[in-house]
């Protein structure tokens, strides 16, 4: 799947259309939050970009919420009789 977000970026941030940086291919949907691994799902952004869409993300709560969610399905896990954890809404 990366292979083939690299090859139709043609190296070019899908961004900002910089092509002189290292890019990298992130989801635009976090797996995290459910996203799929899929090539419909996958962005490929250079390092500028990634850093300020991870920022954003965590200004608006996004990696709040599925850090909150992974706690406490570690937390599940480790008691089993712990409440479980709502979806996200």
């Amino acid at each position: 799947m990366k292979r083939r977000a690299l090859a139709a970026a043609d190296g070019r941030c899908q961004q900002c259309g910089r092509d002189e940086l290292p890019v990298q291919v992130d989801h635009r949907v976090p797996d995290s939050a459910g996203g799929p691994n899929t090539i419909d799902n996958a962005v490929v952004l250079c390092v500028v970009c990634h850093a300020n869409k991870s920022n954003a993300e965590k200004r608006d709560g996004t990696a709040r919420r599925t850090e909150r969610r992974r706690t406490m399905v570690r937390n599940v896990e480790a008691h089993p009789n712990a409440p479980r954890p709502q979806q996200d809404r």
